[in-house]
């Protein structure tokens, strides 16, 4: 599997595969035992970390214009990581067989995502070009796809690779490239 990433005013992360450099996202979930066995989101324990920050940097959480922000902050981060207590593969079991020897693509699908690194969001488009193997699926699939890989803390190579293996393990698709486009705010 070759990833590229290519410094410009947006950084791009690009993916090429093809079905002999078949990776395991089944392998990559299970090697982590809370995607395997996820639990929901603890806002509450997430709210009392975000008053103990505002406390930490100088803040007073109880004044009024902070005062429900813990709250909303945790119903942001179960909303921004909703994709931990996701499979995205079940966006891709409903196929049709058909024999096409063309490239199935869909540009620009928006996303936002988190950094792992710094917790800082990353947002941008993802633009997703496969071979059929006799297994096509509806366009709009690709972009839940997305949506649910992307709402995980992560690196954007980790999500081209994600996207992209997926593909390729659900689909059986003869060939997947997957390129992203995102800026870190």
């Amino acid at each position: 599997m070759t990833a590229r990433n290519h410094p410009s005013a947006d950084d791009r992360a690009g993916t090429d595969v093809g079905s002999s450099d078949l990776g395991s996202i089944a392998a990559e979930q299970d090697a982590i035992p809370s995607r395997a066995a996820a639990a929901p989101v603890d806002e509450a324990r997430i709210a009392r970390a975000v008053r103990e920050i505002l406390s930490a940097v100088g803040e007073d959480p109880d004044r009024e214009g902070l005062h429900e922000t813990p709250a909303r902050v945790a119903r942001m981060y179960a909303e921004m990581f909703s994709g931990l207590h996701e499979d995205p593969r079940v966006h891709l079991q409903k196929f049709f067989t058909e024999q096409y020897d063309e490239v199935v693509l869909v540009r620009d699908i928006s996303f936002n995502s988190m950094c792992e690194h710094h917790m800082l969001p990353f947002m941008g488009h993802a633009h997703i070009g496969y071979m059929p193997n006799g297994r096509v699926i509806g366009l709009s699939k690709l972009a839940r796809v997305v949506e649910v890989v992307a709402r995980r803390p992560q690196v954007q190579e980790r999500m081209t690779e994600t996207i992209a293996n997926l593909l390729l393990e659900e689909l059986d698709a003869k060939g997947v490239s997957v390129v992203i486009e995102a800026t870190q705010k």
